[in-house]
């Protein structure tokens, strides 16, 4: 590939799409070269560093064969005034589709633009008359292809799109070879085929880019300002550079406040960008920079909503969408560059035809849903999740991800014995069912298929209710030769999709597998609350159908849920629990929070693990996992968890930093017994319960980790980012744990997440709140450590606190509260800092 690689420089970019607010669309036409030097010098002092604008296609080439010089000298002015005021540009041609409407140029009549002759040599002449207008220009940071094209015009094939923008890559190479190129795409590329796929777009672009809303997505059925909505954008961009292997930009993100109140817009713009930079992003460009004062022009006439999409009002002012990018651009100034996301140790396997699966139900928005809702499980799980496609290499992970395989087209049977491979040299696989049919599949997971066939064939229409084994929230008592009766716990009701979907489930008997869950109906006159209705294991209903199997294969685990559990959720709005605030899962008061503390902060966590348990017998088809059996143990850790002592809920003060163990875990009873229990300030268990299972079979131990499923957390290291994937992320450095698992082209290669203690000091802790409502939290993570607040140089101190793993405590900050859309970042300090920053403990 020509060109950079390292696309739009070291930091994280921060910038908005632009028009002017008194002329929107018609800027080039109706030029004020005042009106828009105002206008940038406002969104300069707000924190943006770039603006990405517009060639109105129109305005630039009126004829087929005549670029207008006129259009060509104002885009050179308005370049000079971006950088006058400290601004990056990155213009876009080819604008055929802009706020709702299309502007075609009328010269077009009919011909493709992506096959027809005439059409590529009339692009071609533009992209040379701009490229010579600016393509040495100091403002200029990239180039972008084309506005949404997927929605103006869609190529009539894959092969036409590919062509189009390789044709036009290859000529903005000619003129500025240092210039990284784009393209704009839509969420529209990724619900359906539009003919532009981003693995295709990567050969002729040198970063991708997504442009999503949740306001718009039938996938986001939630309030805005909840986990699902917010995490779209982070997950999308994650999904297009998964696909394209190439880093991502989130170029276009935001919502109007004709549709949600502006300090509601505030804290969803607040929340998206902390989590796009925990993620990994390259950056993000907020729709759009200023509200409109041309309400009564296309396209604002016919879309109103599109008024109030700006960060600042008509007149320039910050709403609290420009405040929060305010506070956020302060956040980068401090931050050193390079920072990239820690290696993630467990990944989402994306289908192996995407777009192109024979069965019709088996759609591109199907995947997406699926896959989206995959990764709001992971992170409501506490569980940092990479994006990988099935060819890429896995030795950096203990755990794949595999939802709602269906029968065929998704998972090819060269990919599946890849998969049993790796799970038999120590990894550990998770699949829900959606139709897979696979050979062997009875020995990896330890069933004997019976039947498949739609639940609603024996159970009725729903609702329906997923209960666990308490073990399966309590794995140290899934490692004994017979774990421990107890009451089943009810963690997600779900509700039949609307839509027309089959929704087989397999019907299957434990032949070695261990069922740590079970499907029912909702009994009459129940909620699907975790407090009621509790059932004894030992005798499940008539009713009650194995859904949850766990078994070991080989030196790893495999985990079965017999029914598309993340399909089914994404159709359920509210599947997350979303507006449903009690007390409980709020937090406390403001001014109940410890210490006066307040900050923002907050998700789940996984179960830990702890070497320093003893070894108990097991029977041959459970061994206890270890570094002799050949599993990787996460940060010198088996896989049995850390239970959490009683009284260790949120808000109860210097007693939660004495007995709380961590994020999740079980409580004794007076003879020692353990049964589940919710995460300290979090109500019920949820559906992202059976995550946390499979990662705690992996022995996945996150660094950091919060106790609210809704607040997300994210460690940064240094490092740079290619692909979409950390570099270095395959190897990545520092002690490697014991594990053999074999990569794609079968050599065997280590795999592990790397030991803290060998890793850089400088590293950062962002946390995010995805809840509509404040929330207290409390943070545990490996330590010894403090946590240095980067805005305001204030120290969260941590103490040490719970059983130990391999002689290391694990270190836990006292409660503190995390606003609505809040996020916080710290700076790292502990071993290697520990003498610098003295100890508040």
């Amino acid at each position: 590939m020509e060109g950079s690689r390292q696309p739009l420089g070291r930091r994280f970019l921060l910038g908005v799409n632009y028009w002017p607010s008194r002329q929107g669309v018609a800027m080039w036409a109706r030029w004020d070269a005042d009106a828009v030097h105002r206008e940038l010098r406002a969104l300069a002092d707000t924190g943006c560093q770039v603006v990405r604008f517009f060639l109105r296609w129109s305005h630039f080439q009126p004829e087929e064969d005549r670029v207008d010089p006129v259009a060509l000298e104002r885009l050179r002015q308005f370049c000079d005034l971006a950088h006058a005021v400290g601004l990056g540009v990155i213009p876009t041609f080819f604008t055929g589709h802009m706020s709702g409407e299309n502007w075609d140029v009328p010269w077009r009549q009919g011909r493709c633009p992506y096959t027809d002759p005439g059409m590529l040599r009339a692009q071609v002449r533009l992209i040379q008359a701009v490229a010579e207008a600016i393509g040495d220009h100091p403002a200029l940071r990239a180039w972008d292809l084309a506005n949404e094209p997927d929605i103006f015009v869609r190529p009539p094939s894959p092969d036409a799109g590919w062509l189009w923008c390789r044709l036009l890559y290859r000529e903005l190479k000619a003129h500025t070879p240092h210039v990284p190129v784009t393209l704009g795409i839509h969420v529209t590329s990724l619900a359906d085929d539009c003919g532009l796929r981003p693995e295709d777009i990567a050969e002729a672009a040198d970063f991708v880019c997504m442009h999503l809303y949740p306001i718009y997505s039938p996938w986001c059925p939630d309030p805005a300002g909840t986990v699902r909505p917010n995490l779209l954008v982070p997950f999308g961009d994650r999904l297009v550079a998964a696909m394209a292997r190439r880093p991502a930009l989130a170029e276009e993100f935001g919502s109007t406040t004709l549709m949600m109140s502006p300090t509601l817009h505030g804290r969803y713009v607040s929340a998206v960008l902390a989590s796009l930079l925990l993620h990994g992003s390259l950056g993000a460009l907020a729709w759009c920079g200023l509200d409109f004062a041309c309400a009564e022009e296309l396209p604002y006439d016919s879309t109103p909503y599109e008024v109030a999409f700006g960060i600042l009002d008509a007149q320039g002012r910050p709403k609290p969408a420009g405040e929060a990018f305010g506070r956020f651009a302060r956040l980068l100034r401090r931050l050193p560059d390079d920072l990239t996301p820690a290696p993630r140790p467990a990944a989402i396997l994306l289908p192996e035809r995407y777009y192109d699966n024979a069965d019709p139900d088996i759609t591109p928005e199907r995947n997406f849903a699926v896959l989206f809702n995959a990764f709001v499980l992971a992170r409501r799980a506490g569980l940092p999740v990479a994006l990988v496609r099935p060819d890429d290499d896995w030795t950096p992970y203990r755990l794949l991800i595999l939802p709602c395989v269906p029968r065929r087209n998704s998972l090819s049977n060269r990919t599946w014995n890849r998969l049993r491979r790796w799970v038999e040299a120590g990894g550990t696989l998770y699949l829900s069912y959606d139709g897979a049919a696979l050979p062997g599949m009875d020995d990896v997971f330890g069933i004997t298929v019976l039947d498949a066939h739609p639940r609603e064939a024996v159970h009725g229409p729903g609702p329906w209710e997923l209960l666990l084994h308490p073990a399966a929230c309590d794995p140290d008592a899934l490692l004994e030769p017979d774990p421990r009766a107890g009451d089943a716990r009810p963690v997600a009701r779900l509700v039949p999709p609307a839509r027309s979907a089959p929704r087989k489930r397999l019907l299957a008997s434990p032949t070695g597998a261990r069922v740590m869950g079970w499907i029912r109906p909702v009994r009459p006159g129940g909620d699907g609350d975790a407090d009621r209705d509790l059932v004894t294991w030992d005798e499940p209903a008539s009713s009650d159908e194995p859904a949850v199997f766990v078994h070991r294969y080989g030196r790893g685990w495999a985990v079965l849920v017999t029914d598309p559990l993340e399909w089914i959720l994404a159709c359920m709005p509210g599947a997350y629990g979303a507006g449903r605030g009690t007390g409980s899962e709020t937090g406390r008061p403001a001014d109940a929070a410890a210490g006066g503390q307040a900050a923002s902060a907050s998700p789940a966590g996984v179960p830990r693990a702890s070497a320093s348990a003893p070894a108990r017998s097991t029977t041959a088809a459970w061994p206890i996992a270890s570094p002799a059996a050949g599993v990787a143990p996460a940060s010198a850790s088996g896989v049995t968890a850390v239970p959490q002592g009683e009284g260790g809920e949120v808000g109860s003060g210097p007693t939660s930093l004495q007995q709380g163990g961590g994020a999740w875990g079980s409580v004794k009873d007076a003879e020692g017994r353990s049964s589940p229990r919710s995460r300290p300030g979090t109500g019920p268990l949820g559906p992202e319960q059976v995550y946390r299972l499979a990662a705690g079979l992996a022995g996945i131990v996150p660094e950091w980790e919060a106790d609210h499923p809704d607040v997300e957390t994210g460690v940064l290291v240094p490092g740079a980012v290619d692909g979409g994937h950390q570099v270095g992320e395959s190897n990545p450095a520092g002690p490697l744990a014991p594990g053999i698992i074999p990569s794609p082209g079968g050599q065997v290669a280590s795999s592990a997440v790397p030991d803290p203690s060998a890793a850089p000091a400088a590293r950062y802790l962002v946390v995010v709140n995805h809840r509509p409502e404040p929330v207290t939290v409390t943070l545990s993570g490996r330590g010894p450590a403090e946590l240095i607040d980067v805005e305001t140089g204030s120290v969260l101190a941590c103490r040490p606190t719970g059983p130990r793993e391999r002689g290391r405590p694990r270190w836990q900050t006292p409660p503190w509260r995390l606003e609505p859309g809040g996020w916080r970042g710290f700076r790292i300090a502990g071993d290697a800092l520990a003498a610098a920053a003295p100890s508040r403990s």
